[in-house]
């Protein structure tokens, strides 16, 4: 009879770990935000790795984090030494769809559809895709059409929008060129923006932009933040739209 108590309790146990592994797992594990908007499309048992809050370049995972990742049936990832911190190779890496080697390759709708498709596929839900798909062509043309025979000037803090600016063929001026910018940088950076009647600098929420206020304030222009990590937004398609939206406000 203690025998089979034992069994039974033992039973029960493993019952119940089953539920605490299959309770932390998700179908879709992405290492950021806007990757995670995209996979919402077609799961809703999906979530993103790093918070929105910080700056993914300087992100020190936890052991939670590697707990995500390990238990998910498939890992989206950006790749471009993005995921540094982590030795696991994704199921799905945003790199291998282009030859940039800027990190931030999810604000390039071509990219991103190109993951969504392969994430489609994964799941076996092409027509989620096909539904996506519209959705980001609408944004896209949209985008096309209010920039025709515009000169669309970005100047930012670091190149986080090169991405969507190329894709565009928006011409970005990059203050920092992977360095602290010097004293003859911000000159040079001070007679662009008279020269070519700038009106905003662009800086991403999750740095420190001391210098771009400073240049700010000696120029008269005004400085725009813009989360590349989508914190506030429930779908990819209005992410990208907003931030047409606050370039276009700019010119």
């Amino acid at each position: 009879m203690k025998i089979m108590n034992k069994l039974i309790l033992f039973s029960l146990l493993f019952i119940f770990l089953l539920g605490c592994i299959h309770n932390n797992s998700y179908e879709v594990v992405s290492s950021i935000r806007p990757i995670y908007l995209i996979a919402r499309e077609f799961t809703n048992n999906t979530t993103y790795v790093i918070p929105t809050n910080v700056n993914p370049h300087l992100y020190e995972p936890k052991p939670s984090s590697f707990e995500l990742i390990n238990n998910a049936r498939i890992y989206v990832e950006v790749g471009n030494h993005f995921e540094d911190w982590d030795n696991k190779k994704g199921n799905i890496t945003m790199s291998d769809y282009t030859n940039s080697t800027n990190p931030h390759i999810w604000l390039n709708p071509d990219v991103v559809k190109q993951t969504a498709k392969k994430l489609g596929n994964l799941l076996n839900k092409q027509n989620q895709y096909t539904i996506f798909e519209k959705k980001l062509n609408e944004v896209d043309t949209r985008i096309k059409r209010e920039s025709k025979n515009k000169t669309i000037i970005v100047l930012s803090y670091v190149p986080f929008l090169h991405e969507f600016t190329s894709y565009f063929n928006f011409t970005e001026i990059d203050i920092t060129q992977n360095t602290e910018p010097s004293l003859n940088r911000i000159e040079q950076i001070k007679a662009y923006i008279k020269e070519y009647n700038i009106k905003c600098i662009f800086v991403p929420s999750q740095i420190n932009g001391d210098v771009v206020r400073n240049i700010a304030k000696e120029t008269n222009i005004t400085v725009v933040e813009i989360d590349p990590m989508a914190s506030n937004y429930t779908d990819y398609p209005s992410f990208m739209l907003d931030i047409w939206r606050s370039i276009k406000e700019c010119q």
